[in-house]
């Protein structure tokens, strides 16, 4: 079942400030056309980019005459028939290379292939916020793609999985095996509980540090119940600057986790608030 995510929308009484709307509104959503020198192994729906090629004039019907292409979703580096012969127009290199999907592929009687190459993410707005806010190395690695892919959905539950799996290596040498059988809102109950807490980074020992302590419990298994969870189960329509957001909070738990050590070690190490 397809539902949209009532997050996507400002709250009740929410004002979004004019550059917010600005990025919000200023998603990328464009074609071009492609012409591609003889039989191409790609089908519609593949993910490719355009390596090398040559920019077309308006004398002929495509945008984009391509010599060198990459199929990402085969994982295969094609090359026209033209590629190295002698033009009157030499193809040239694209920097960044041309990313898309392929759509309304057409193979003519001359051999000669057309398509659309379909860009859908976020502007480059976002991929700077993005490349500017979310600096953890594993998030980075589990999102990064999605996120300028525009699979906002994904880049989401792939990071807020990646939390539940930093917290389950970080608790590898705990002696109760019990704990290591739970997962996602159970296991962040039990591991940031500040009765009897099994990661910690703080000495817990002022006031501040266990109200810091459990305000950020419930932050950690509210993020399994309320974002890990859903995601996991439907399909979401996602803004950028949503996913964005939640990869923020992501960002900030994967720090916390890496701060955090064992209960029983805790008197070996320096206490101190995040």
């Amino acid at each position: 079942m397809r539902t949209k995510d009532t997050l996507t929308q400002p709250l009740k009484g929410e004002k979004h400030h004019a550059m917010v709307k600005a990025l919000d509104l200023n998603e990328v959503d464009s074609r071009k056309r492609v012409m591609w020198d003889g039989q191409l192994n790609v089908t519609k729906g593949d993910k490719i980019e355009i390596l090398r090629g040559i920019i077309m004039r308006d004398i002929y019907d495509s945008d984009i005459r391509a010599t060198t292409i990459r199929n990402l979703t085969r994982d295969i580096k094609l090359r026209s028939r033209i590629e190295g012969t002698m033009m009157s127009e030499s193809p040239i290199d694209f920097d960044p290379p041309m990313r898309g999907y392929a759509e309304n592929i057409e193979v003519r009687s001359n051999n000669t292939t057309y398509f659309d190459i379909v860009e859908k993410g976020p502007s480059r707005n976002f991929i700077r916020l993005y490349d500017e806010l979310i600096i953890h190395e594993g998030i980075r690695n589990v999102s990064e793609v999605h996120f300028k892919g525009g699979m906002y959905r994904s880049a989401v539950l792939d990071s807020f999985i990646k939390i539940e799996s930093m917290v389950k290596q970080k608790i590898r040498g705990y002696e109760n095996e019990d704990v290591h059988s739970l997962t996602t809102t159970r296991l962040m109950r039990r591991v940031f509980n500040l009765n009897n807490p099994i990661l910690v980074w703080s000495g817990l020992e002022t006031q501040a540090e266990k109200d810091e302590y459990e305000g950020y419990s419930h932050i950690f298994a509210g993020s399994m119940q309320g974002i890990r969870g859903p995601k996991a189960h439907q399909v979401f329509e996602q803004t950028p600057m949503r996913a964005l957001r939640l990869l923020c909070l992501a960002n900030l738990l994967a720090e916390i986790i890496d701060l955090s050590i064992l209960m029983p070690n805790i008197h070996a190490q320096n206490g101190g608030g995040i």
